[in-house]
């Protein structure tokens, strides 16, 4: 968990993200769910997590008005997201 938590964090420097940014996080309840959260907690970053159990209207709001310059999904979330 810890490395994968520490590629994480690197993937977050590479993309410019700073301590503070907020980050997303709309997926299941999951393992990969916990280790992204502890990767971002660690890097410093605010997360937001989104309720797995929106749908495309909500979740377009929710992200819209939290400001998250990059979100974590899973891949029915990110399908509903794309729309």
């Amino acid at each position: 968990m810890i490395s994968k938590a520490k590629n994480i964090a690197s993937y977050l420097e590479k993309q410019g993200i700073k301590p503070g940014d907020k980050i997303g996080i709309c997926m299941q309840n999951c393992t990969e769910w916990v280790v992204i959260y502890v990767a971002l907690a660690a890097f410093g970053v605010t997360v937001v997590p989104f309720n797995s159990w929106w749908k495309t209207e909500e979740l377009s709001y929710g992200i819209e008005h939290s400001e998250v310059k990059l979100i974590f999904a899973d891949t029915k979330r990110f399908q509903l997201i794309q729309h």
